[in-house]
């Protein structure tokens, strides 16, 4: 990295040969899904280069199949992954155990090291996003700490999450046990941290590598937000007429919402919705309808709490709204296609 451009490479010697007395190796790299060469026949103080990163040869030793890579650059280190958008990622090297920063890992003393978060008890994964615009390693800083769980045999976990700006606490996706977050930034990165009853916790990051906006409205009851002829207008179910000719998503059950009790012909609760349905206690139902000419997508669950997965669920997945297509689901992660 120089600051404004960034790249990460995955490396691999092979092919170690004995050409007279100088031990030799080919240096491959990874790209497109397999191993391209970029220098064959590498020996001790040969440069090469890949993209931007230059490098140099140091001790081949053809009976270990090792070779030390070393950067022939100041931009150059081995301690740093750039994603493609520019993520950074500090990787663990080994350094004094007085050290705090980021990345540096020691564990001299009992197996602990010196540091907390530097140590074998626990480590401080720490990424950094760009800021908006796009200066590398500029934007917020997330701090995930891995430590051990508490089962009998110990396993590696993510136990907690950080962010270097102030931001909201995370959020329990319906009943899924992953919990939702976002960094307080202008490239909101998304974080859900996966926390099971039982079993290792984990993290997802969702990077989006560029500035990113939230279209959201906040209206009063019974409140029209028109946006224009292709925009979006948010109507009550008894104000449904003043968007006629126009698609619908409907959101609610047939017992408490007009037009739904139109689309699957009567205003069903319990297990007479579950017999007209199909969605038991604890699912949900996204199906699409032909009204009048134009779409209707219901969204409905067995309660107000299934409701809330399938609203959750069409807001961050991709689902089919052609005529006639149903899903059901039983969290805000996951739905099958119904098939006939």
């Amino acid at each position: 990295s120089d600051g404004n451009d960034a790249e990460s490479y995955l490396v691999r010697a092979s092919n170690f040969v004995l050409d007279g007395s100088t031990n030799k190796t080919d240096i491959q790299y990874y790209k497109s899904g397999s191993w391209s060469d970029t220098k064959t026949g590498a020996k001790v103080d040969d440069t090469f280069s890949i993209g931007n990163a230059d490098l140099i040869v140091g001790a081949v030793d053809r009976a270990a199949k090792t070779v030390v890579i070393g950067n022939n650059s100041v931009n150059v280190n081995f301690n740093e992954l750039w994603s493609k958008e520019g993520f950074k990622v500090n990787l663990p090297y080994l350094a004094a155990n007085t050290s705090l920063a980021p990345g540096a890992f020691n564990v001299s003393t009992d197996g602990a090291g010196g540091q907390v978060g530097h140590n074998a008890t626990s480590f401080h994964l720490t990424l950094t996003e760009e800021d908006k615009d796009g200066n590398k390693a500029s934007g917020d800083v997330i701090n995930l700490t891995v430590n051990w769980d508490t089962s009998t045999n110990a396993e590696v976990e993510v136990g907690t999450v950080a962010t270097t700006n102030t931001d909201a606490s995370s959020t329990e996706i319906g009943d899924t046990d992953v919990f939702r977050d976002f960094t307080y930034s202008a490239l909101a990165t998304e974080i859900l941290h996966n926390k099971p009853s039982s079993g290792q916790d984990s993290v997802k990051l969702i990077y989006h590598g560029d500035e990113v906006a939230a279209e959201v409205y906040i209206t009063a009851p019974e409140a029209v937000v028109s946006t224009g002829e292709a925009g979006v207008v948010t109507v009550t179910d008894t104000n449904v007429n003043t968007v006629s000719g126009k698609n619908l998503v409907v959101v609610g059950g047939s017992a408490i919402n007009s037009v739904a009790a139109e689309l699957l012909d009567g205003a069903y609760s319990g297990d007479a919705f579950t017999s007209n349905t199909g969605v038991a206690a604890g699912e949900f139902l996204l199906q699409s309808f032909d009204r009048a000419g134009n779409r209707a997508l219901l969204v409905a669950g067995y309660n107000a709490a299934d409701t809330e997965k399938a609203a959750t669920y069409l807001l961050n997945n991709d689902v089919d709204t052609s005529a006639g297509m149903k899903y059901t689901g039983t969290s805000a992660t996951e739905a099958s296609l119904v098939v006939a």
